[in-house]
């Protein structure tokens, strides 16, 4: 009789020590959610809307599917000319130079970027250069005219009339960056050097030109053409309104179709 009673006490005990657990875990857990609403205490992966420039657009939650068309529709001012134009295929060769350029000058991912000065001396970049590690290569330059790993960057094409230039395209100090649409670095790069902008001014020019690689993003050659074509109708400002406006979506996790 006494090890009977004995072991429903056992049994009673255990599912105590179990229920004091669970209230333990869930008080923590609420605990967690009231402290920060933002936070994830699951530890699933999220997508991080507070990137040095832009914030979170309701319009575009995460893995939320955007067509291109609602992008054009608020960037340019005739989007069925912009996709006439892609039809036609009227920038597929500029695309294409553009990527064989970049390869020449040893790019061979992106972003792919160069800080140059004085029209041939500088360096490359590599990846998604934070802000400040930036900043701090663009203050030396201005200042000094160079850093321990400046070159002479024969291999790197010229500026030219096809580029596409944000700020003054005479400003001693020129960032050109070879980029994909579609790549997530650079996302987080377009956001940086509109704070490099910001902070600058007509010091420094930022010139775009395309590197689409299509075996990790099959749209990325498309969406370069379509920037173009967004470019032949509305210029250099429907260039940047489209750019700022895609990466901005890509950015919160958006997926594109065209």
């Amino acid at each position: 009789m006494n090890s009977s009673n004995d072991w429903g006490e056992t049994v009673r005990q255990f599912w105590q020590v179990g229920l004091l657990v669970i209230a333990a875990f869930l008080v923590g857990y609420l605990f967690a959610l009231v402290r920060n609403p933002n936070s994830n205490p699951t530890g699933s992966n999220t997508v991080n809307t507070n990137n040095n420039a832009g914030q979170a657009n309701p319009g575009a939650p995460a893995g939320q599917s955007v067509t291109l068309a609602s992008i054009l529709d608020e960037v340019t001012s005739d989007p069925d000319q912009v996709m006439n134009c892609l039809e036609n295929g009227q920038f597929t060769d500029k695309v294409d130079q553009q990527t064989n350029e970049g390869s020449a000058a040893g790019v061979t991912g992106t972003p792919g970027s160069f800080v140059m000065i004085d029209g041939s001396q500088g360096e490359a970049l590599g990846g998604a250069v934070p802000y400040e590690s930036l900043k701090t290569i663009i203050d030396q330059y201005l200042a000094e005219g160079s850093t321990s790993k400046t070159e002479t960057l024969d291999s790197l094409p010229p500026l030219s009339d096809s580029d596409h230039v944000r700020g003054n395209s005479s400003a001693r100090v020129v960032v050109i960056e070879y980029s994909d649409f579609d790549c997530p670095f650079c996302s987080r790069f377009h956001n940086t050097m509109n704070q490099i902008m910001d902070e600058y001014g007509d010091q420094v020019a930022w010139v775009y030109r395309h590197f689409p690689i299509p075996n990790l993003h099959p749209n990325a050659p498309k969406l370069a053409e379509v920037s173009e074509c967004v470019t032949q109708v509305d210029g250099e400002d429907g260039f940047w309104s489209f750019s700022d406006k895609y990466f901005e979506v890509k950015g919160q996790g958006a997926q594109v179709t065209l």
